[in-house]
């Protein structure tokens, strides 16, 4: 199957309903429109104006549909080749300039920290390959290397089948929402003592 056979529709904001040119590489699973449209309602209240963080990009689906939905600037990670060029050219296709791609591994990324405040980011998706194992390091990176500005948010996608751990001091869990196979856990950012 061709990237172009399977082109995802952005579900809300300024480009609802576009599609995303790019489409979806093989071997690529993205994050379902259902599950798209469930996250954009649960922190609507938070995108308008936030720098979000992209971690396992896919195709791109959640990061097009957080600028589309208000985001400030979205920050892509993805190692996949062909998954690259499915984002940029969605990207293009809709003149986005409030983005970028990292061409490489999330691990890697998280590993190495923010350069600045101006890096650290209001929201943080997590959705690695479901079969992974990532999700508790991913976890802790986040908050060892200091990702997330005060008041921020980390919203995992994973199978329902998946058990996670406890997470990370630093993190606490404030949603957990089920859509069929896909479970979305919801952690909001412990501010610390000074």
């Amino acid at each position: 199957m061709s990237p172009r056979d399977h082109r995802p529709r952005i579900t809300g904001g300024k480009w609802k309903g576009r599609i995303l040119i790019g489409g979806v590489p093989k071997n690529v699973r993205p994050t379902s429109s259902r599950v798209r449209e469930a996250i954009g309602s649960i922190i609507a209240s938070k995108l308008s104006g936030s720098r979000v963080l992209d971690l396992f990009g896919g195709a791109g689906t959640f990061s097009l549909e957080a600028i589309s939905r208000g985001a400030a600037h979205v920050v892509t990670a993805e190692k996949n080749r062909s998954a690259q060029n499915a984002i940029l050219e969605s990207v293009d296709g809709l003149d986005i300039e409030n983005f970028r791609l990292i061409r490489g591994d999330a691990i890697g990324l998280l590993k190495r920290g923010p350069d600045s405040d101006t890096e650290r980011f209001d929201i943080i998706f997590v959705d690695p390959p479901y079969q992974s194992g990532l999700y508790e390091t991913v976890l802790d990176l986040i908050v060892r290397r200091d990702w997330l500005n005060d008041n921020g948010i980390v919203i995992v996608e994973r199978a329902t089948r998946i058990p996670m751990s406890d997470p990370p001091a630093g993190l606490a869990i404030t949603g957990t929402h089920r859509y069929g196979d896909t479970c979305l856990v919801i952690y909001d950012a412990i501010i610390k003592e000074s």
